[in-house]
């Protein structure tokens, strides 16, 4: 029984995150995969878009702008890798 307790928490939690647009760190953390203390240190050293409310006490995240950041650095299939050498070479006499 405790475990179906547990489990239907976590999901109260993951419908409630989807439909929030702003999170707290702990939100924000679940959301992204990452423990809270690596969120922290990615606030940190400013490698992650973020407000703080006033007096600085408590950190908040904009979900578009965390799933941008998530979604930053697209990495190239091996076939598109191979399609665009392809038209390098193409391009050479």
């Amino acid at each position: 029984m405790e475990e179906i307790n547990t489990q239907l928490q976590e999901l109260k939690q993951l419908v409630l995150i989807g439909a929030k647009n702003a999170f707290n760190i702990e939100e924000a953390a679940m959301l992204m995969g990452y423990s809270v203390s690596h969120l922290r240190k990615l606030v940190a050293s400013n490698a992650i878009p973020y407000y703080k409310s006033t007096g600085g006490k408590f950190i908040y995240f904009k979900k578009s702008e965390l799933e941008n950041w998530m979604l930053a650095y697209r990495v190239n299939t091996s076939q598109e890798a191979e399609q665009a050498a392809a038209k390098i070479l193409e391009g050479r006499p």
